[in-house]
């Protein structure tokens, strides 16, 4: 916590404030966000959508683990260096461990007051507050997305603009009790070290299903993603088999034309029209309802907030 930095070194925590506080403000001046308050070392923004909001994640977790820290800051408790073990010249963790948080709030479902002297917009209501209780459930490093947010990104089929992340599904939890229960997604940028990094189990959260170990990976080639379900160790075989199997016959087939294609696209749907999200999540068996999810003809604001 930043109350065990300051207390381990007060001097060293003040240059790591100033320097997160920076990455921080300059990364919503570079992707479009907004600042609506801060508390501490806790920042809450608003993002004009999913794919902005998931950009800003990703580039404060990258320009914090390549700032160039000073050995005060990365002697502080878990701060240290971290090599990778699949990037070369990369690290997985280096400086400061700043836990994220991204939900996709629909019209209604926040509330925005200006304040009269200020003119400062200040905001409230139910999405508000979820993405507050998202925040404080992981963490340091971990990016944790809501299923709202994670169903309006493939819907509307945007994962390219966001750079093909690398979504985990861990499952559907109760939060507190104001806030109904959700899925929780993890999301990493690809092709980065940070997806490397390992998490435990999510704090103070009670889980009522398990995630379905889902990831999403990027392309091999033009818009198609693999997806692989782990369930078992004695399917993993299989799964390989058939991936193997998959691009083999996207090989030997690359110059023919769609019409005479010998394998099935998997990112088809039934009836042979491409689909729009090319990845579907199972249900559980007590499925969450979210209201107005199908919604049209509103404005969508997505509300982030990191600690």
């Amino acid at each position: 916590s930043s109350t065990k930095l300051c207390e381990q070194d007060a001097d060293a925590y003040l240059l790591l404030q100033e320097a997160h506080d920076e990455v921080m403000r300059n990364a919503l001046a570079e992707v479009g966000g907004h600042e609506v308050d801060t508390e501490g070392d806790a920042f809450q923004c608003m993002f004009p959508n999913v794919v902005t909001s998931l950009l800003f994640c990703f580039k404060v977790q990258e320009d914090l683990l390549e700032y160039d820290w000073p050995p005060s800051v990365l002697a502080l408790h878990e701060c240290g260096i971290v090599k990778s073990t699949l990037h070369r010249n990369k690290y997985i963790w280096a400086g400061p461990r700043v836990r994220m948080a991204v939900h996709f709030a629909r019209g209604g479902t926040y509330l925005a007051k200006s304040h009269p002297t200020t003119r400062r917009v200040a905001y409230g209501g139910t999405a508000w507050k979820t993405a507050m209780e998202l925040s404080d459930v992981g963490h340091g490093g971990q990016i944790l997305v809501s299923e709202e947010a994670w169903r309006h990104l493939t819907s509307l089929g945007e994962e390219g603009a966001a750079g093909f992340p690398i979504f985990e599904d861990l499952g559907r939890y109760q939060l507190d009790g104001e806030v109904p229960p959700m899925r929780l997604l993890q999301v990493s940028p690809a092709r980065s070290s940070i997806s490397e990094r390992e998490f435990p189990t999510l704090r103070d959260v009670t889980m009522l299903d398990p995630g379905q170990g889902m990831n999403i990976v990027p392309s091999i080639d033009g818009k198609t993603a693999l997806v692989c379900a782990i369930i078992e160790p004695s399917r993993f075989v299989h799964i390989i088999e058939n991936f193997i199997t998959v691009v083999g016959k996207r090989e030997s087939s690359s110059n023919a034309s769609d019409a005479t294609m010998s394998w099935k696209n998997p990112m088809m749907a039934e009836g042979g029209e491409a689909s729009s999200s090319p990845v579907s999540v199972p249900e559980y068996d007590s499925p969450v309802i979210i209201s107005g999810m199908h919604e049209r003809g509103r404005r969508d604001d997505e509300s982030a907030e990191s600690k």
